[in-house]
């Protein structure tokens, strides 16, 4: 079923293995000795939600977006609007109406 596919090998680099151009510190830059894939975690933090951090993957509920693009849990924003404790960064959503669903 994979014919055609053996012969792909992901590039190492974003050009053809030219370390010099790639952004960020080199892995062995880094204090913790983790490579870059690692020192973000498992989830890359454009699918984590932005205001439990939880993976967004993984929660069972809606899932909503804000003016700005951040993703959501519907559950989390709910308990947090009720509760009326959002953090700065969420601090212009005031209802369910200034957010939609995705």
């Amino acid at each position: 079923a994979d014919i055609g596919t053996a012969w792909y090998a992901p590039p190492t680099s974003a050009l053809n293995g030219r370390a010099d151009f790639l952004r960020g510190p080199r892995p062995e830059a880094l204090e913790d000795g983790a490579g870059p894939e690692e020192a973000e975690g498992p989830t890359p933090a454009w699918l984590l939600c932005a205001l439990a951090g939880e993976a967004l993957h993984e929660l069972c509920g809606p899932v909503v977006a804000d003016r700005c693009g951040r993703l959501l849990g519907k559950e989390a924003l709910v308990r947090a609007l009720l509760q009326r404790q959002l953090p700065e960064h969420l601090s212009h959503l005031r209802s369910l109406r200034h957010v939609c669903d995705v």
